[in-house]
């Protein structure tokens, strides 16, 4: 029915106006003709009218309350969804931290495996532990673990193995440092890596100036009466680690060597001398051989004449038997040598230290060294007469750390 129109007396519809209109006209008769006929019909519709309404608005309140009922849940949903995203935090924290445990345990249990069941390098030496006292040498332990981890480097599949193998290899004050910090329940460290432990370990204990540290040792670095193989390791390592090269590498090793091994060596000829050092160590090592063969022991005695040498053709093997009389007559100290005889320096007179007494003896000396281009102080093919340690102005170092100027003598 449509709301805006009243029934007329021919079941037509009066509109709102027309209503209006009859009122306006006083025209009763016909409003009391409509109210006959069609009243109870009208008043029916007014009941529907506001029972619907009524009906509605009881709808309308009750969808109201089913609304909230439902802001409600989607609140405690909401709430319920929060909590189950912090819940799947905390379980993919712990799931990380149980994969991180199997893959410990798994390491452990791999070392526990007997070698026979892997295939594997066969097992290198393990380096001696490192403590982080003075007394022992950072970067000598650095090398010892770089060939550990080189030759069995198929033992350890990833960084946290070899990472904990490597803290296995320290104890004391250096352990210390290295397990400071790690997890005690997934045993990480606060390393992530080898390298990153070992510039702690060089902060802490190693030395700030390794390649001074390395020259000086270097240069108190002597043979003395140990084999010079024993010897050379050490010198060599001191060598490579101060960064040394050319003649300053040779001259240091010359002035280290043992007399005896020193004298072998004064006899190669120049042009088959070497040049580098090197080269050097090589022949230093033949020379070595040949002196143990003639006399094993021969780095234990402080005489420097080697037994059982052969010198090279250049250079003659023994002194003119010359007849100067009476040896205790002190007047052959000035006595010339026959006529026609020609006085020649040796190298035996150069090992017996033999001082010339005569001016053809001078001479000779004089012809020996520089025929074969040595010292004229020492013999040594390694320098010359005015930069000989043993010249009378061998240079010193005074207290301010200067060096005096050099004074000049006469061979």
């Amino acid at each position: 029915m449509n709301s805006d129109a009243l029934p007329g007396a021919d079941h037509s519809f009066w509109t709102p106006d027309e209503f209006i209109q009859c009122i306006a006209n006083r025209n009763l008769d016909k409003l009391n003709d409509w109210a006959v006929k069609h009243g109870k019909e009208f008043f029916e519709s007014v009941y529907l009218l506001n029972t619907s309404h009524a009906a509605g608005r009881n709808e309308l309140t009750d969808i109201t309350s089913k609304y909230a009922t439902l802001q409600e849940n989607y609140a405690a949903v909401a709430s319920d969804f929060t909590d189950t995203k912090e819940l799947m935090t905390l379980k993919d924290a712990e799931i990380a931290s149980l994969q991180t445990e199997i893959s410990r345990l798994q390491i452990a249990q791999r070392a526990f495996q007997p070698a026979a069941l892997e295939r594997r390098t066969p097992a290198h030496a393990d380096p001696e532990k490192y403590d982080g006292e003075p007394k022992h040498d950072l970067d000598y332990f650095f090398h010892q673990m770089s060939e550990k981890m080189l030759m069995n480097s198929d033992w350890y599949v990833n960084d946290d193995q070899r990472l904990i193998y490597f803290v296995s290899r320290l104890t004391g004050r250096a352990e210390k440092l290295a397990r400071a910090g790690q997890d005690t329940f997934t045993g990480k460290f606060r390393f992530a890596t080898i390298e990153e432990l070992k510039k702690a370990l060089t902060i802490s204990f190693g030395d700030p100036d390794s390649r001074k540290t390395a020259g000086i040792k270097l240069l108190r670095c002597e043979q003395g009466h140990r084999p010079f193989a024993e010897f050379i390791a050490e010198w060599e390592g001191y060598y490579y680690q101060s960064g040394w090269a050319g003649r300053a590498g040779i001259d240091t090793l010359m002035d280290a060597l043992h007399p005896t091994l020193k004298t072998r060596f004064s006899y190669l000829a120049d042009e088959v001398v070497a040049t580098t050092v090197e080269g050097i160590i090589q022949q230093l090592r033949t020379q070595d051989r040949k002196a143990r063969d003639a006399d094993p022991s021969y780095h234990k005695k402080k005489s420097g004449k080697p037994s059982n040498l052969d010198t090279t053709p250049q250079i003659p093997s023994a002194t003119p038997q010359i007849d100067v009389g009476d040896p205790m007559d002190l007047s052959v100290m000035g006595a010339k040598l026959p006529r026609g005889k020609k006085y020649i320096w040796t190298r035996e007179d150069c090992d017996n230290r033999k001082t010339p007494k005569t001016e053809e003896e001078r001479e000779a000396k004089k012809k020996y060294w520089k025929d074969n281009k040595l010292c004229s102080w020492c013999f040594s093919s390694a320098h010359g007469g005015s930069d000989c340690p043993n010249a009378p102005w061998a240079t010193t170092v005074n207290p301010d750390g200067h060096e005096p100027s050099k004074r000049q003598g006469k061979a």
